[in-house]
């Protein structure tokens, strides 16, 4: 499976002229304003609620509102791709910046996707701020090296939300990029749960359009949807 989607994936970061776009130190401003308003503006009814439901709460409605404003510098092309899917299904990425979890969710709110859980490396769980507090709360489903945990939980974890009817993101490079310029190799992980639970993989390219140092826009592409092959063992069938 990651050879063909390697084999799909357009590569390009080029000048956009005059398109218009949104500096990075902006949205992140942006997204601080975001997380400060929906604090205050929390219904003080949540006191009787669970206080990781909560902050759960809050997290989702300030991810809801920074998806909505990537959108604003966001094109997704190939959204034909996903005409037959209606239901769960593992999502496939590169990862380059932190704010790539939110053009994802645009793209695939776009497709009518509202619900999608994002795994995260569980020692960004540790991380202070507004961004350690987003990567707790934010719909996160943590992953960890503890051959335990990945060999019972997490496949639990997965699980229950493709029975939920989500959409589970997971990085194949299984690593953030920066100064990205081509696609690293594709470890197996994500294509292995697709075949282990009978979900197709939606494949997904985002690509930085920068025009100068610190201006850039985003453009999403939705490759064809790969289906894994029944008839095929796990291992061998992840690796097609």
């Amino acid at each position: 499976m990651p050879l063909v989607i390697n084999s799909l994936i357009p590569v390009s970061f080029y000048n956009t002229g005059n398109k218009k776009g949104f500096t990075l130190v902006e949205i992140i401003v942006v997204l601080v304003i975001l997380a400060i308003l929906a604090a205050i503006a929390v219904p003080s009814v949540l006191g009787y609620v669970e206080e990781a439901k909560k902050e759960k709460y809050i997290a989702e409605a300030i991810f809801h509102a920074g998806t909505s404003a990537v959108g604003l510098i966001t094109q997704v092309d190939g959204l034909e791709n996903l005409s037959g899917i209606r239901g769960p299904a593992i999502v496939t990425c590169n990862h380059f910046s932190p704010l790539d979890p939110a053009i994802v969710r645009f793209a695939m709110r776009k497709a009518g996707f509202r619900r999608i859980s994002i795994v995260n490396q569980d020692s960004n769980l540790a991380m202070k701020g507004f961004v350690g507090y987003m990567q707790k709360y934010a719909d996160t489903m943590p992953v960890s090296s503890l051959k335990w945990f990945m060999e019972t939980e997490f496949p639990n974890q997965i699980k229950n939300a493709l029975d939920e009817n989500k959409l589970v993101l997971i990085y194949p490079e299984q690593e953030m990029w920066f100064n990205y310029r081509k696609p690293r190799p594709c470890k197996r992980g994500a294509y292995l749960y697709a075949v282990k639970f009978n979900v197709p993989v939606i494949s997904l390219f985002v690509e930085q359009q920068v025009k100068s140092t610190h201006l850039h826009t985003f453009r999403v592409h939705v490759l064809p949807v790969i289906y894994p092959d029944r008839q095929l063992d796990e291992r061998t069938a992840s690796l097609r």
